[in-house]
């Protein structure tokens, strides 16, 4: 049963459009900002990059916020409130807990953020642009953006580029404007939120994921109602959304080229029925160098560092698994299988990659802003 829920969870990766992509994902992994643009055309048939580059410049029902383990995520605006709420408060404890705030009070953090809040009245700001308006902030400015974003005042707003981390930010009630619920209610309705979009899911999963204690994970899924279930296997408990068991099973799934930290890989604290043998250590490198492309460089190291929990990199996946790894670089990519899946997908997946070069020069490269 196990494996065929899971057959079913990767067949249901494709999406209409890129918003209903972000809405099934509860927001598509936004670490690099590339990545959304390369999650989606990796999902959506006949993806626009244009398109949803206009609606994170805008605001327009798509907003980056950190989100799940504090990472930079694009959300849809329906559920940012419920994303924002559930994940706000440990967003907020990485600020406070910098040395540059950790020893001032309440109130002496209440009157930076307020300082903060003040300096973006006006419109999205710079880094520089904020540090003029409250040089009291400048030196910690990055750990007072934590506080304020964890309270769910300030979101990221546009960039200069789509694949540009430097963006500005912006208020969220001028950007994006949501309603957080209360933080109880919020994180119940994104844990089961997790179940659909990532079942069969443990609970061991759902607690890194978000994050949340074990125990907190349980009372959910004890009350999560008649559209969820549950199975034994292996010694482990899997949840899942009833209607996953509907899916129909037709044939291979394919090739995929999905990017850097996406979430497909992020979804689950055990990621071993997701790889190939051996591939730990080439999708999950405790160094960026732990890998030898095929362009004859050597590795800085051996492959024999592995942070299984860390950064996923670039993957290539044949039907339903990671066989390989890519990287782009000089404006191309490379790439290298490291499982043998034969001829013909070999040629599939060279295909995919030679339409993902064709897509970074034509698609993405263009999309500067005015």
């Amino acid at each position: 049963m196990l494996n065929a829920l899971r057959r079913a969870r990767l067949r249901s990766q494709s999406a209409p459009d890129v918003v209903s992509l972000v809405r099934a994902h509860i927001g598509l992994h936004s670490t690099d900002y590339a990545t959304p643009y390369l999650s989606a055309l990796a999902r959506v048939e006949g993806f626009d990059p244009a398109g949803l580059f206009a609606r994170l410049q805008t605001g327009d029902g798509l907003v980056r916020l950190n989100a799940f383990r504090s990472t930079v995520h694009v959300v849809h605006a329906d559920d940012a409130g419920i994303v924002s709420a559930a994940t706000g408060a440990v967003i907020e404890k990485i600020g406070r807990r910098s040395p540059g705030l950790k020893g001032l009070s309440d109130k002496a953090i209440d009157r930076g953020v307020d300082a903060l809040c003040a300096a973006l009245e006006g419109g999205p700001q710079t880094n520089a642009g904020i540090k003029a308006a409250a040089p009291e902030l400048a030196g910690d400015l990055r750990m007072w953006m934590y506080v304020a974003m964890g309270r769910g005042l300030a979101v990221r707003a546009d960039g200069p580029h789509a694949r540009s981390n430097r963006v500005r930010y912006a208020l969220a009630r001028d950007w994006c404007p949501f309603e957080r619920p209360d933080v109880d209610e919020a994180r119940r309705a994104v844990l089961l939120r997790a179940v659909d979009a990532f079942g069969p899911i443990t609970a061991d999963d759902l607690a890194w994921w978000l994050p949340a204690t074990k125990g907190e994970v349980k009372r959910v899924l004890a009350s999560a109602g008649p559209d969820y279930a549950s199975f034994e296997e292996g010694g482990q408990t899997y949840w899942f959304h009833g209607s996953l068991d509907a899916v129909p099973d037709e044939g291979p799934l394919g090739a995929w080229l999905l990017p850097y930290e996406d979430s497909l890989l992020k979804g689950y604290k055990e990621r071993d029925w997701l790889l190939a043998p051996g591939l730990r250590d080439v999708v999950f490198p405790l160094r960026l160098e732990h890998w030898a492309p095929p362009d004859g460089a050597a590795p800085a190291t051996t492959r024999s560092g592995v942070n299984v929990s860390g950064e996923a990199r670039p993957s290539i996946w044949w039907d339903g698994r990671v066989v390989g790894r890519w990287e782009e670089r000089a404006g191309g990519i490379v790439w290298q299988l490291h499982a043998d899946v034969g001829t013909e997908a070999t040629a599939r997946i060279g295909a995919r990659v030679a339409a993902l070069e064709h897509a970074l020069r034509s698609e993405l490269g263009p999309l500067f802003s005015t």
